[in-house]
């Protein structure tokens, strides 16, 4: 039964950073724990964790990552009146799909929102994702293009082929 704080600034935190807490009870070893009464007769103590959740999401988003994409994190259930808890909009040089090479225009006419919720002891956090441009020169390479003319020409060789062969039947 562990317990996570909504979004909060640390005393300590000298840039607008959110954090939080995150509360797990510690319990006698071997000992039922299925009832209130049980749990206060075993209990120990607490163990804190404090995590900024800035330092997390820079982590957890390698550099590559970062730079190609632009988004956010809130917490769903929580009173945070500072806006989202985290952003991050990567490589600021790249404008978000306004790039005019044709794979952007042509895939990618209007800027596509990836959102995901993410159940987190007891909070409800919400993720959203933009690809900019440089996300979108990285990921598409010539190859992707060449597979369908490449397609196309390998299939009407092999009707050709199977074409000889039953001719010469």
């Amino acid at each position: 039964m562990h317990a996570v704080t909504e979004p909060i600034t640390l005393v300590q935190e000298t840039h607008r950073q959110a954090s939080f807490l995150i509360f797990v009870p510690v319990y006698a070893k071997g000992v039922p724990i299925s009832t209130i009464e049980q749990r206060r007769k075993a209990f120990h103590g607490v163990v804190l964790g404090v995590f900024r959740i800035g330092d997390l999401a820079t982590a957890a988003l390698n550099g590559n990552q970062r730079k190609s994409l632009r988004g956010e994190l809130n917490d769903v259930d929580s009173h945070w009146n500072q806006g989202p808890i985290y952003t991050w909009n990567g490589d600021s040089s790249a404008t978000v799909l306004k790039s005019t090479s044709f794979a952007s225009r042509m895939l990618l006419s209007k800027i596509p929102i990836f959102q995901s919720k993410i159940e987190f002891a007891g909070r409800t956090w919400e993720a959203s994702f933009q690809p900019n441009s440089s996300f979108i020169s990285n990921s598409m390479h010539i190859w992707v293009w060449a597979i369908l003319p490449a397609g196309l020409i390998l299939t009407g060789l092999l009707a050709l082929l199977f074409q000889l062969i039953i001719r010469q039947r």
